[in-house]
């Protein structure tokens, strides 16, 4: 409360301005303090089972998404807001939009989106892994006894 009065005491310092009654002020913050925050109706803790107030939810850097009927976190809600793309005339999420960035494929030059290049990543890894493994020639087979060399 000491807080509260010495920034209403600032404010009613600086001039040009009216005075904010102190008393009046300190009692409607009261009122207020004491208030219980309403719960959001769809907002349960899927650990608990029970309400979560909204402010529980800022303290974690939750919110709920209705869509999901779940609780995420702020950035994963951010990322799913469906906005407007004038490059393909749709609405994508904005995780669909960050991955469609353009870069340079290095081995190609090509400027392909991020998700394209990903793909093409994964592609030449399993090639490389197939074309190495033929140059190593078959397995032994595990299921044959082969008698140790004297």
């Amino acid at each position: 409360m000491r807080a509260f009065t010495n920034g209403l005491d600032a404010l009613n310092a600086k001039p040009g301005r009216s005075a904010i009654p102190v008393g009046a002020a300190v009692e409607l913050y009261r009122g207020q303090a004491g208030k219980r925050v309403a719960c959001p109706k769809d907002a349960i803790d899927p650990k608990t089972g029970e309400p979560v107030s909204k402010r529980t939810l800022e303290q974690r850097g939750q919110v709920w998404d209705p869509d999901a009927q779940e609780l995420v976190s702020k950035g994963t809600w951010i990322k799913r807001q469906k906005v407007w793309d004038p490059a393909t005339n749709q609405l994508l999420s904005r995780g669909t939009i960050a991955n469609r960035k353009p870069v340079q494929d290095p081995q190609t030059g090509e400027i392909v989106y991020k998700t394209t290049l990903a793909k093409r990543e994964a592609t030449r890894r399993r090639q490389e892994a197939a074309q190495a493994s033929t140059e190593a020639g078959p397995a032994p087979r595990s299921d044959v006894h082969q008698p140790a060399p004297d």
